[in-house]
């Protein structure tokens, strides 16, 4: 597997970066700290296995919400895969595979693709600092270990998992342990299992005496039971004791009652109710008498009040009149004001003619008709006016401005023309540039070349299409012929004839068919010698001339060329001037005309309109406005005169109709309106006094009358409905109904005694037929609830005595039960028993599970060593002899020991330990690199190494250089670095560098 592309759409600080890879050789990645470089190896790792977990640096894109990209591989059989991984609803991301083919899959088509899960990619095709970084700080047997780990799976996975294996094991259990879990769990079962045999010893005393526990509580319950019954009947006694007295009472009210024959249909309350009538009757007759003298009262003031005869009819027209004074003096003020507004005006005036007839100008404003005509007529002919004069003004600039660029164009044009080189003699050069020119020739060569070719390949294509139509009608012919002859012999002679027919047809055709394809044959052969001999014409005319000459015509054609196009424009330019400055003289005397006729019409308007001859316009535009101030002011003078007249009137009016209501009232005439107004004003004012009381004592008087008749219908409605309650009781008089009513309050005060004692009896014993027996018992002297007392309590002491001895007994007993339970109960001994035991299981899965683990583990490392281990050795003794320049010649292993052996040049071994740090990183990259070659030799994945030579010397790292440029030579390599020194020495061998810009 090689990668061609790396795409990202967003992935830490890159964005929308993409990179483009060779298949081979080693590609180098350099750039300063921070910026992007393990983040590209995150990515990669990333897009082949899925984004890193939460916990993790997970490279969330700084800008934009894209997270992923996309990977272009190609596999083992060249053809070309893209991985593309993005954020979807899986933590890793959702991915998928797009083929060559067009088809396309999810994860499972990765996972075939790749044939290896992460952590092997990591630990064989991954190289970084980690692994090399602690070799100075491990002693002896950590280093043989690791180095020992890097040759089986390229790193410590394995040693750190059998050591915690063997060190889960040993904090389970150990042979002469005595603080492990298993251990001390054993020894607590031992203890355990002595305590329930001295429990099963006393196990028969121990029911013995729960069983008399059980007796001694049952006896104690039924007495309790007794005990229970008893007090619940000395209680019933203390009732009865109770009620006895209260019994004798209820017997005499009983009596009582008996004696008298009971009222029955006397009303309640009938007694305070008939009170109640009398005093409303009472009450009623007083407020009656109180408002007849009231009504009399009023009766008489009202008869001394006379308003005037008229009043009615004057009522309503007064008030009117008093309003009309104040618009009375309203017009008054008006009629001044509007005076002095008239003498305004014609001052005005006046001042307007004076000024004007001032300046000589003999002007009789009344004459002057004022009509908008005139003025819009006017205005139009002053706006064409400054019109026309502007656009003069405008075009004798552009006249004078034409003139001078006439001039100038000439003399640039007479200039350009002198420059031009014959026509004649610029087509002689051009045509021996077009003929002669060596890139034009070759452009035109390469052109008939593929023209030559793609005749030749559609030549063949045509004929191939030929020959295999001829094939067809030659089968199809030699079909029907044999159909016919078989028809023939079959007797079949109509299918025969049709079946030759056919056969004859489709061998004429294919004639025809052979025919065209030569006819073809010999046309493509004819353009293709025609071609050719062009090609061959060109290349012969294409060494006759030097470059020199050619570059020279060239030079004088694009000059030429150049000044042509010049003065081709510069003469269209001076034509567009011309035909401008000929345009703007005829706009020039289109003006005058305009200016001439506008001034006749000026003429004719004011004669028109009475107005003064010879002026200019803004002569004539003064004026209107003075007109128009004249006439507005005219115009106002008359409005006034007219509203003068109209309140000189209304004002006379006004004055004729307030003597006139005068008069009718009984006042004299008077020549001061203020002091007609003021006598209207008194005259309404005492009229409205008297109005006013006399209408407030005549609503008084219907007030007494209506409380008269209502009072007079309740008087005789308390009276009736009196009579009607003394009847209710079956009586005519009030002292038959007040004796009755005395005899009901007697009988009704012992009924509610009776019942009061009832209910106080009835607290004590709820049911009623209980109750009465007992009221008998006792009325009747049968029964005596004071004895019958005494003897209960007498039982319930005896009892007491009873229940005592009994506590006493089982109090002695579970003092026993309890001595015996002190140590614990014998159940809860059993199951802390059979817990420890589940606990003991549980860890001996626990330490079986880990010593499986440990044992296939070891199985698994013996497979290696004699199966795998020596491919891998073999290879890393190569590389290591490479890298260190042929000083050290072997790496052995010795057989059942988990270490290497490094034999020199001289023969003499060394261990690991033995050598220095830079010897030891360089038997670590040997070992890398062989399980990265010899890992499934068919695959090749790409190498990615990260700062993997930084602690290494001059000289080493040149070996390792070489050695990486042969690996580079059959596999991709991915170089990360941040040291310049490291990118120079690279940059003297064959790399691909890769740009890293943020």
């Amino acid at each position: 597997m090689k990668i061609r592309n790396v795409h990202i759409h967003g992935y830490g600080k890159w964005k929308n970066e993409t990179w483009d890879l060779c298949e081979e050789g080693i590609h180098l990645f350099c750039g300063k700290n921070e910026s992007g470089k393990s983040t590209l190896m995150s990515f990669i790792e990333a897009i082949l296995f899925g984004f890193p977990r939460k916990g993790e640096n997970q490279y969330i894109p700084m800008v934009g919400d894209a997270y992923g990209g996309a990977i272009t591989i190609v596999d083992e059989n060249n053809d070309e895969v893209v991985i593309e991984r993005v954020k979807g609803r899986k933590a890793k991301g959702d991915v998928t595979v797009y083929f060559s083919d067009g088809r396309t899959s999810d994860d499972s088509a990765l996972e075939s693709l790749l044939s290896l899960d992460q952590s092997t990619f990591r630990g064989i095709f991954c190289f970084d600092l980690d692994g090399l970084n602690g070799l100075g700080k491990m002693n002896p047997e950590e280093l043989h270990r690791f180095l020992y780990d890097t040759g089986l799976g390229g790193g410590q996975t394995i040693s750190q998992l059998e050591k915690k294996l063997e060190g889960e094991m040993e904090q389970l259990f150990k042979p002469k342990g005595k603080k492990t879990e298993m251990n001390l769990l054993a020894k607590k079962l031992e203890e355990k299992e002595r305590e329930i045999i001295k429990w099963e010893e006393r196990l028969d005393q121990f029911e013995l005496l729960q069983k008399q526990v059980i007796k001694l509580d049952e006896q104690i319950s039924q007495n309790k039971e007794t005990k229970s019954s008893l007090l619940r009947e000395v209680k019933e006694a203390e009732k009865h004791e109770v009620i006895v007295e209260v019994a004798k009472k209820w017997q005499e009210k009983q009596y009582l009652l008996e004696q008298e024959s009971p009222v029955v249909s006397f009303p309640q309350n009938g007694l305070q109710r008939l009170d109640t009538f009398n005093e409303k009757i009472t009450e009623k007759q007083s407020l009656l008498r109180d408002e007849q003298v009231k009504q009399k009262l009023l009766d008489d003031d009202i008869e001394g009040i006379k308003l005037h005869p008229s009043w009615t009819i004057w009522k309503n027209e007064i008030p009117e009149t008093l309003q009309q004074f104040e618009v009375y003096r309203q017009r008054d003020l008006d009629r001044n004001e509007n005076l002095l507004q008239v003498n305004h005006l014609l001052k005005k005036k006046n001042e307007i003619e004076e000024e004007w007839n001032k300046e000589g100008k003999e002007l009789n404003f009344s004459l002057i008709p004022s009509h908008p005509l005139m003025k819009t007529t006017f205005y139009q002919m002053k706006e064409q006016w400054n019109i026309e004069k502007e656009t003069k003004k405008r075009v004798l600039q552009e006249l004078e401005k034409l003139e001078n660029e006439v001039a100038g164009r000439k003399n640039n044009i007479d200039e350009l023309h002198s420059q031009l080189v014959p026509i004649e003699e610029v087509k002689k050069l051009e045509d021996n540039i077009v003929n002669f020119t060596n890139g034009h020739s070759q452009l035109e060569k390469r052109m008939l070349t593929d023209r030559l070719l793609f005749l030749k390949n559609q030549k063949q294509e045509h004929i191939k299409r030929e020959t295999s139509q001829i094939n067809i009608f030659l089968i199809l012919a030699l079909v029907f012929l044999f159909s016919s002859i078989y028809s023939a012999v079959i007797n079949e002679m109509l299918a025969s004839i049709i079946g030759g027919v056919l056969s004859v047809f489709f061998f004429c055709f294919t004639y025809w068919k052979k025919t065209t394809r030569k006819n073809i044959q010999v046309n493509y052969e004819k353009e293709e010698n025609t071609i050719q001999g062009k090609i061959n014409e060109l290349q012969k005319n294409a060494e006759s001339f030097e470059q020199s000459d050619i570059e020279r015509w060239k030079d004088i054609v694009s000059s030429d060329k150049k000044n042509r196009a010049i003065y081709t424009q510069k003469k269209e330019q001076l034509q567009l001037v011309l035909q401008q400055k000929i345009e703007s003289e005829k706009r020039l005397h289109q003006c005058d005309n305009s200016l001439s006729m506008l001034r006749n019409e000026l003429n004719l308007w004011t004669k028109k309109y009475h107005l003064p001859d010879n002026l200019d316009f803004p002569t004539y535009a003064v004026l209107l406005q003075v007109i128009d101030e004249w006439i507005r002011h005219q115009e106002h003078l008359e409005q006034k005169e007219e509203r003068m007249k109209q309140l000189q009137e209304n004002q006379r009016t006004f004055e004729r109709k307030l003597n006139s209501f005068l008069k009718r009232i009984g006042y004299e005439e008077q020549s001061s309106v203020t002091r007609g107004v003021e006598l209207c004003k008194i005259f309404l004012r005492e009229q409205n006094n008297k109005e006013k009381v006399l209408n407030e004592l005549q609503q008084f008087r219907k007030h007494r009358r209506e409380t008269i008749s209502r009072l007079e219908v309740e008087l005789a409605d308390l009276k009736k409905e009196k009579q009607l309650f003394v009847h209710s009781a079956n009586v005519t008089t009030e002292e038959e109904f007040s004796k009755l009513g005395e005899t009901s309050k007697r009988q009704q005060t012992w009924t509610e005694e009776r019942n009061q004692l009832w209910a106080q009896m009835k607290v004590s014993i709820p049911d009623e037929q209980n109750l009465l027996s007992i009221i008998q018992k006792i009325l009747m002297e049968e029964y005596a609830p004071v004895t019958v007392k005494q003897q209960m309590m007498k039982s319930l002491d005896l009892l007491e005595k009873n229940i005592e001895e009994q506590r006493d007994s089982l109090a002695t007993i579970k003092k026993e039960i309890a001595f015996l339970q002190q140590e614990g109960s014998y159940e809860e001994c059993k199951l802390l028993f059979f817990q420890l035991k589940e606990e003991m299981q549980s860890l001996l899965k626990r330490w079986g599970t880990a010593s499986l683990s440990l044992h296939i583990l070891q199985e698994v490392k013996r497979i290696y060593e004699m199966e795998k281990q020596p491919l891998v050795l073999k290879e890393a003794e190569r590389l290591f002899s490479l890298m260190t320049n042929g000083i050290y010649r072997k790496v052995l292993a010795p057989l059942g020991e988990q270490k290497f052996v490094l034999v020199r040049h001289d023969g003499k071994r060394f261990d690991p330990s033995e050598v220095s740090r830079g010897t030891c990183e360089l038997l670590y990259l040997s070992f890398r690199f062989s399980l990265a070659l010899t890992y499934k030799k068919d695959t090749s994945f790409p190498l990615i190494m990260d700062e993997t030579l930084v602690n290494l010397d001059r000289e080493r790292r040149e070996n390792v250089m070489k050695t990486l440029i042969k690996i580079g030579e059959k596999r991709q390599i991915l170089f990360f670095t941040c040291h310049h020194h490291i990118e120079e020495e690279l940059n003297r061998v064959k790399v691909q560098k890769m740009e890293m810009h943020v």
